[in-house]
């Protein structure tokens, strides 16, 4: 056979080899959908903290003194997020993985849902964030073999070894092997071997759960379902996760970074991401809500992933952050922060008879901190200079961790500079292109240098900053905002309604410029008093594609700023924004420049100028 033809074929070989590992995969559908059962236990996120989940079980009498099920036929849900934050996950999944088998026996069932932190540590990004797997953790999913290697020249390590291990404290040793568990961390070919070690037991065994399920007419998520997903059956909610999960795992058993069209895998609005049930406002919501139900044909939704009383609630909220329901309790909310990472407020909802019940407690005292309250400093009072050198040099106050809602995690940082209080949103995630998830605050830094090139305007000011020896992306927080989403569902009209309208515009001619997608409308914000209009969250910017983006047809821009794309040259981008994208982002950047410069020639010489540009 010629050797071009064995070449050919070879590629047409490959090529079936990676399509064939890419196409969704048609996993074995699991049971959704359970009626008639008398008692339900449901416990929210628990976050590695294996005393307290026991103390739980044990409370509700779901497990004997020697924690086997002592329950009969109860069902028992837990909403996801069993890992990350906390040291024992890997205890947590252990007991349920026994308790499922045992429940099975007793004609009861144990059902564990999926929350974002394992489909974080099933695809590897976990390690994206610094704070979410400990050291314990990260040492207990690695192979056995492995550890106790590590553990021994750790010991070996130690010159007064036999005095530590005669002193009374145990602790003692277990700091000392955290701290190397830690240094090791940093080896990002240990999270390799961490990820497919996990996957091969653990990722393996979740799996086969489920992302949403329904008992009798009630619904149970880690986040809840949005409207769009309500359209789903169930059946195909889990399916299709199951299926997504399962091609990242191959994936990265093979060190391949999947090409696929996500559906559901790490989307905003997710039923492991949503949060739209725990912060939208009752009174506006309240009827998509009952769409959502009405689809999902149930009558009560339980959810999880927001902590109640957490950072995240909005302002607004304040009256309802000691309430465990919301719209006339068609939602419970049970994720109270049961590891002592969070409040250490121990729960479970238990419903029986058609009752439902939220039991909790503190595993100990609870001190409430002094809340912090931002100087009043309105819009406009302050220039876009002096903002950039307060986040340069204020004092960090107080840094609070994946406080704020959203994949990225953000931390929510208080500064004060001895004249001002001021909140900001510091972003660290930072995984860049050819990831086939990116997500980088680099991208909101090149945003940011664009719109300050363009006399753009609309992007509150940020810079680049470190943090307690982490780098990120540190942007001003507009206080009293609320989002477009909100403004379409009460329909609120502007105090200037061409103003506001051109500000709109403006804005998607940028979006179309950096190729954002997909386009979330609470990214928009509103000042409430000013009515200014701002937009946030660039962390998955520059896509590569140099087309505009289909579903956002351009059809007016200010006259400034399609003056400044015609006048800013290709060679101040490159020097300006070369620090933060790659060659293949800024070619189509460049390229979508041209694209909307002509898209808005022929605007105006079919329409006129006067109804183009404003």
């Amino acid at each position: 056979m010629p050797n071009f033809i064995k070449n050919i074929t070879k590629v047409i070989l490959s090529g079936l080899l990676i399509t064939c590992l890419f196409l969704p995969m048609q996993a074995d559908s699991k049971q959704s959908v359970w009626e008639g059962v008398e008692r339900i236990i449901a416990v929210g996120d628990i976050h590695g903290d294996y005393e307290h989940f026991v103390e739980i079980l044990q409370k509700c009498g779901l497990v004997d003194e020697k924690l086997k099920w002592s329950a009969g036929k109860t069902h028992l849900v837990q909403t996801g997020d069993i890992m990350d934050r906390g040291d024992h996950a890997r205890r947590v999944f252990d007991l349920l993985m026994r308790l499922q088998k045992e429940a099975e026996e007793a004609g009861g069932k144990v059902h564990v849902l999926l929350g974002n932190h394992e489909e974080m540590n099933i695809t590897g990004i976990v390690f994206r964030q610094p704070t979410y797997v400990t050291p314990k953790q990260f040492a207990s999913f690695l192979p056995d073999d492995f550890r106790e290697k590590k553990e021994n020249e750790f010991r070996e390590q130690l010159t007064n070894l036999s005095e530590i291990e005669s002193n009374s404290d145990p602790t003692i040793l277990e700091s000392y092997f955290e701290t190397k568990w830690e240094n090791l961390m940093k080896n990002k070919k240990l999270h390799i071997l961490y990820v497919n070690n996990f996957n091969k037991v653990y990722g393996k065994w979740l799996l086969d759960q489920n992302v949403v399920i329904k008992i009798n007419d009630i619904i149970f998520s880690h986040g809840g379902i949005s409207e769009k997903y309500a359209q789903w059956p169930l059946q195909k909610l889990n399916d299709v996760m199951r299926s997504e999960l399962n091609t990242h795992r191959i994936a990265n058993k093979r060190g391949i970074i999947p090409r696929m069209k996500r559906q559901i895998l790490y989307m905003p609005d997710s039923p492991l991401w949503n949060r739209e049930l725990a912060l939208k406002e009752e009174k506006t919501y309240s009827h998509v809500v009952d769409s959502i139900l009405e689809k999902l044909d149930a009558k009560v939704m339980v959810i999880a992933h927001t902590p109640v009383g957490s950072p995240v609630i909005p302002e607004n909220q304040k009256d309802e952050r000691d309430l465990r329901t919301r719209f006339d309790e068609k939602i419970w909310m049970i994720d109270t922060g049961i590891s002592d990472f969070y409040y250490g407020i121990l729960s479970y909802l238990h419903y029986e008879n058609g009752e439902f019940i939220m039991k909790e407690w503190r595993a100990e005292e609870y001190v409430e901190e002094e809340p912090f309250e931002p100087s009043i400093i309105k819009p406009g009072d302050v220039d876009r200079e002096d903002v950039e050198y307060y986040l340069k040099n204020a004092a960090v106050v107080k840094v609070s961790k994946e406080a704020v809602p959203g994949r990225t995690a953000a931390w929510e940082i208080n500064l004060d500079d001895g004249e001002f209080k001021r909140r900001a949103m510091f972003k660290v995630v930072d995984v860049t292109r050819p990831s086939s998830i990116p997500d980088s605050y680099k991208y909101e830094l090149a945003a940011y240098a664009l719109d300050k090139l363009l006399g753009f305007g609309r992007i509150p000011p940020l810079m680049e900053r470190e943090i307690e020896g982490t780098k990120g992306s540190l942007q001003i927080r507009v206080e009293k905002c609320f989002g477009l989403d909100e403004q379409k569902m009460k329909n609120a009209t502007p105090p200037d309604p061409t103003a506001f309208a051109n500000a709109l515009e403006e804005i998607n001619v940028f979006e179309n410029l950096v190729y954002i997608d997909p386009k979330e409308l609470d990214d928009i914000l509103i000042q409430r008093e000013s009515w200014e209009i701002y937009r946030v969250d660039f962390s998955e910017a520059f896509n590569p594609n140099p087309n505009l983006i289909p579903e956002q047809k351009i059809k007016r821009c200010s006259k400034k700023l399609y003056q400044n794309l015609q006048e800013l040259s290709d060679e101040v981008i490159k020097a300006r924004l070369s620090l933060y994208i790659n060659e293949e982002e800024m070619s189509a950047l460049l390229n979508r420049k041209i694209l909307i410069i002509k898209t808005l020639e022929k605007l105006i010489e079919e329409k006129g100028e006067e109804a183009v540009l404003f």
